[in-house]
């Protein structure tokens, strides 16, 4: 770097703009957006973001000086000191600016209120504290922050004895002694990792405060300096790199190896270059990286969509990748200093618990140094012994390091001993402890290390608003909702999978397919289908009897079968109960894939898991048992037969109340077999004593008490056009979000719609004053719609606004009910629904049925629909046209 970080231009116009009585702020203004520029263009020409970052700091320095002569000339004696990042001589492009200054007591304040006023009308984002000396002191003593953001300081203007004095008082031992100092840093760090979702894989990370990331390298600096700051040598803020004299010491203390150090350098170099970027790009100081801001960075950095991938998923792995090893070094580091600061020397000497493994200061540690090169088969030793000792906090950081190198001798020979391939498979037969070993032995990369299928997935993302986690994490919590369900604290959050998963035969199929039912994720080809390879491979390696591998392999080829049928079909149609029973064949398979399934989804999304998805996937499972313990083959039912049969059963439990026959026979005379067909005995009773009982239409009842996961709403009223889009379009304008609809016409013209709902928190509707409106509100707007032709009010979230894509419309018929089913894949939205409703009712499409897939944020939704004269659609130029206004509706409405 030159000794005058502007231009002869820029340092001339600088002069000019502050020389006067005046401080010419505009010209200030152009004097940083070019050197800003020109920064950016040397950043784009390829020179280091460790050597910008300096370059905008010394720019600032360059023009602070100045302004603060110009102002404080003759005027103030007033100490102006660079802090925290800025005093680190790290400034990203728009990375706040942080000072303090210390005036002289009695000193006049308007000069430094000028100075303050004058940098925030250039724009600048300044951080900044007016403190005497002495209220430094304090200040740092009773806040961490505050005494960190101290250690970091450079003096730009005034009295070098002031700021030598801040120095001596900010060190000396009475203030945050190295002890505190590391307790405080390390309670700092785990609140900050805690607020961050405590994993690193979120997949819109926070390349600053997240784990691994540059917060945490800081950490490792400010304990250092703390720590082995009075060991004679002098000590500069200017913190460009890792491999400072700071981790020089490390070096010399044997806290870290060369090639450690050169880890944690190369990581923080990587981490300056994309938030550079990222600050370049949000045009802001940005440090989370949004979706939206994920493919320019991953274009900048050379990651480009490919038969092999998306440039997108193919960066964020890269960036995971790099923060998992940052964030365990991390780990390693502060370990260290625990042990060395805060562990009783008596507590050190390990407690044996075989000749391997012991335990020093409540931690797992190797017993010799070179076990690990010796014998390779303690690594995995090591993780069934950290599960057989709940006890154990975790793992030394002397064994980490261990681990670390001994990683690197997992190879084929290794996998393939007998020994190994036993103690591995330990872990799932015994499985006590499972999701905490399997985790630590991903976290140290041991996990991708025995299976190299694995490794391939650690830090993988998939670029949508349907997965939360990456690849590897979201296999983790599967593992763990499975857990959990065995855990009898937990038992009570979902009764029925807990008794069933306590009850399933050889419960290591089901941890094992877990393990690799989305392990080919990421290559090219249906993974569940890859995902069959590589864990029959794996069993053959293994030696696991056919009979287990046969069931694992139907698992994992076959673990998004049960969510399919689930959420798109009609799961109260016989018919696809049984064609489904045909695939499972056997209960055992069943039982395990509902298990696994519903673990699936709650591991996926946060937001996909609600009462109606776990009552259509109850129903699913438990139909399916019905099926499945038949003695006769699972041939369809004569729809007939089941329809007589549930009229019988209906009748009788009516009669039984004192409900007349005749009524009910005059009631149902009106109703075509088809709503027989389509809605169970319990749906039959209760529309039927409901219009029976009823003396006014519309007829508007809710079922608090729904099998069906959610509160029903009955409605029942003479038949008019376009009621369903009406219904519709006030639901949604009341907020309640529509997950299933059924819709029946009677043969004398009345309308029989039955309606699935939840709140919009994904609850049901029990307050009886909030029925109340919302049935008032109905039967208003049917005797006098007025809110049809206004669309719902909203407003798209950020993740919907940069995943809007195009919405697809695609048909296809349903032979046996003589309809079409209209499948709409789309961004989800409040008022989604009206809009498609609005288009099929331009369209003249009359609505049978429809049920509501949300992913994420988006949704599929499936309608079954006829013409007004109850035909299929079957006219493929009508059903494009029919395709282009729904698209053109949705999109037009999703900008």
């Amino acid at each position: 770097m030159t000794s005058n970080p502007l231009s002869d231009s820029l340092n001339q116009a600088l002069t000019e703009a502050v020389g006067g009585k005046i401080v010419d702020s505009l010209k200030i203004r152009e004097i940083l957006k070019a050197s800003q520029q020109n920064i950016a263009r040397q950043f784009h020409d390829g020179h280091s973001a460790r050597n910008l970052i300096r370059a905008r700091s010394d720019v600032i320095d360059l023009i602070l000086r100045k302004i603060w002569g110009n102002l404080a000339s003759n005027k103030s004696a007033a100490s102006l000191i660079a802090v925290g990042g800025y005093g680190r001589r790290e400034l990203h492009p728009f990375s706040d600016i942080d000072l303090l200054i210390i005036p002289q007591e009695g000193e006049d304040s308007k000069p430094i209120e000028s100075f303050i006023t004058l940098l925030w009308d250039l724009g600048l984002q300044i951080g900044h504290s007016v403190r005497s000396l002495h209220e430094c002191i304090e200040e740092g003593r009773a806040d961490i922050t505050v005494a960190t953001n101290l250690l970091e300081s450079r003096l730009l203007s005034g009295s070098e004895e002031v700021f030598t004095k801040l120095q001596q008082l900010i060190t000396d031992d009475s203030i945050w002694p190295s002890g505190p100092f590391f307790i405080a840093k390390r309670n700092e760090q785990r609140a900050r990792l805690e607020k961050q979702n405590d994993t690193a894989y979120n997949l819109e990370p926070n390349i600053k405060e997240g784990p691994g990331g540059l917060r945490d390298i800081q950490n490792i600096i400010w304990v250092t300096r703390r720590h082995f700051g009075s060991s004679g040598k002098e000590h500069h803020p200017d913190s460009t790199a890792v491999r400072s004299q700071y981790l020089d010491e490390l070096i010399d203390h044997n806290f870290l190896t060369e090639e450690e150090s050169a880890d944690l350098n190369a990581g923080q170099e990587r981490l300056w270059e994309i938030r550079f970027a990222l600050h370049l790009i949000a045009e802001r100081a940005e440090e989370r990286l949004l979706f939206e801001h994920q493919p320019e960075l991953a274009k900048y950095f050379g990651h480009l969509d490919s038969e092999r991938g998306i440039g997108v998923e193919s960066f964020m792995h890269s960036y995971f990748r790099i923060i998992r090893e940052l964030s365990l070094l991390n780990e390693m580091l502060l370990q260290l200093f625990e042990e060395k600061l805060l562990t009783p020397s008596e507590d050190k000497a390990p407690v044996t618990i075989d000749k391997h493994f012991g335990i020093s200061g409540g931690y797992l540690t190797i017993l010799h140094k070179d076990s690990l090169k010796r014998d390779p088969s303690l690594i995995l030793l090591l993780f069934t012994t950290l599960r057989d000792h709940p006890e154990i906090k975790g793992v030394t950081a002397e064994t980490i390091r261990h681990i670390r190198t001994a990683r690197h001798t997992i190879d084929s020979d290794f996998r393939q001993n007998n020994k190994n391939q036993q103690l591995f498979l330990q872990l799932f037969y015994q499985p006590e402890g499972l999701t905490h070993t399997l985790r630590h032995m991903n976290r140290y990369g041991i996990l991708g290390a025995y299976l190299p299928a694995f490794e391939r997935i650690v830090g993988l993302m998939q670029y949508d608003l349907f997965h939360a986690y990456t690849v590897d994490e979201h296999t983790l919590f599967v593992i763990r909702n499975l857990r959990r369900l065995t855990i009898p604290e937990f038992h009570h959050e979902s009764p029925k999978l807990s008794e069933l998963i306590l009850k399933i035969s050889h419960p290591e199929r089901l941890y094992l397919a877990a393990l690799f039912h989305d392990i080919a994720k990421g290559r090219n080809g249906d993974h569940s289908q890859l995902g069959v390879q590589v864990v029959q491979e794996f069993c053959q390696q293994h030696q696991i009897d056919k009979k287990s591998t046969d069931e694992i392999s139907w698992l994992v080829q076959n673990h998004l079968t049960m969510s399919t049928v689930a959420q798109r079909k009609d799961i109260d149609d016989p018919a696809e109960i049984h064609a489904f029973a045909k695939k499972v064949v056997q209960q055992s398979r069943l039982e395990k894939l509902y298990l696994l399934t519903v673990a699936d989804i709650r591991a996926t999304n946060s937001t996909l898991w609600n009462h109606f998805k776990d009552s259509l996937l109850s129903r699913l499972y438990q139909q399916t048992c019905n099926v499945l313990k038949q003695d006769t083959s699972p041939d369809v039912i004569a729809e007939r037969d089941m329809v007589e049969h549930r009229k019988v059963e209906v009748m009788g439990i009516l009669t039984q109340k004192g409900v007349l026959t005749r009524d009910i026979e005059q009631l149902w005379k009106n109703f075509e077999e088809e709503y027989f067909q389509k809605h169970d005995s319990r749906e039959i009773y209760w529309h039927t004593r409901s219009i029976l009982n009823t003396k006014q239409l519309p007829l508007i009842q809710f079922n608090r008490e729904s099998h069906h996961g959610g509160s029903e709403i009955l409605i029942y009223d003479r038949d008019r056009q376009f009621l369903f889009s009406i219904l519709v379009h006030t639901m949604e304008s009341l907020g309640l979000n529509i997950h299933a609809a059924k819709i029946n016409t009677t043969l004398d013209s009345h309308a029989l719609d039955l309606f699935t709902v939840l709140d919009q928190h994904g609850e049901t509707i029990q307050d009886r004053e909030w029925m109340d409106k919302i049935r008032a509100t109905i039967r208003s707007e049917i005797n006098h719609p007025t809110l049809l032709s206004q669309p719902v009010s909203f407003r798209h979230s950020r993740h919907q606004k940069h995943f809007r894509g195009n919405s697809s419309v695609t048909f296809r018929q349903d032979r046996r009910k003589q309809q079409t089913i209209l499948e709409i894949n789309t961004t989800d939205r409040p008022g989604l629904l009206s809009t498609i409703c609005r288009s099929l009712m331009n369209c003249n499409i009359r609505v049978h049925a429809a049920k509501i897939a949300t992913l994420g944020e988006r949704v599929e939704d499936l309608f079954w629909v006829t013409n007004q004269n109850n035909s299929p659609l079957d006219n493929n130029e009508q059903n494009l046209s029919i395709s282009n206004q729904i698209r053109e509706a949705l999109d037009c409405n999703n900008q």
